[in-house]
């Protein structure tokens, strides 16, 4: 028995396009292969701001202005704890009501120390200081203190009855209280 080979490759025809397309890859491949490849480059990272990092908290002036000027008009002879305390009870009602310190300090018949001239004098340097203290966290005074009056110059009756009925606080010749009974 003899074994035949045949050979398949003498039935397959290549004409000059099959030709012409095998060269044409082989050049090609060989054009892709030799061309000087590009050198690559990491990408640039995203730019982002340099931050440093400090426990400076921002003040608002004209706030710090304000305050200062009614820590001198209301409390300008008390003494530190006594002007953070004025300081506390304004802030106090500021974030309880939702308003700006400037809103609070100018809300009609609030803080009687707007009328007089001491308030509308420059602040002494200790009136800055205190202001500038309890902006940045100082605090005297529970967050629901949110009013104060000097008893001996008190007028209102209401406001007197009030500090006296719910939970307070003497500092120098003020008491500071809230107007919500203490539970």
């Amino acid at each position: 028995m003899g074994v035949s080979k045949s050979n398949h490759m003498n039935k397959i025809k290549f004409d000059s396009a099959d030709i012409f397309f095998a060269l044409w890859c082989a050049s090609m491949l060989f054009f892709l292969l030799l061309r000087p490849q590009p050198k690559m480059q990491p990408l640039p990272a995203p730019k982002q701001e340099v931050k440093e990092i400090s426990n400076v908290i921002e003040v608002d002036r004209g706030e710090a202005e304000i305050l200062a000027r009614l820590i001198e008009a209301e409390a300008g002879t008390e003494s530190d704890e006594g002007r953070i305390a004025v300081a506390n009870v304004v802030m106090n009602a500021a974030k309880l009501n939702g308003t700006t310190i400037i809103t609070e300090v100018f809300t009609e018949g609030r803080y009687n120390g707007i009328k007089t001239k001491a308030f509308r004098r420059l602040p002494s340097e200790q009136s800055r200081k205190t202001a500038l203290l309890a902006l940045t966290g100082t605090s005297v005074l529970p967050e629901h203190f949110t009013y104060f009056l000097n008893e001996k110059t008190a007028t209102n009756k209401k406001m007197l009855q009030m500090s006296r009925s719910n939970q307070s606080i003497k500092i120098g010749d003020h008491v500071f209280f809230s107007y919500f009974r203490a539970l």
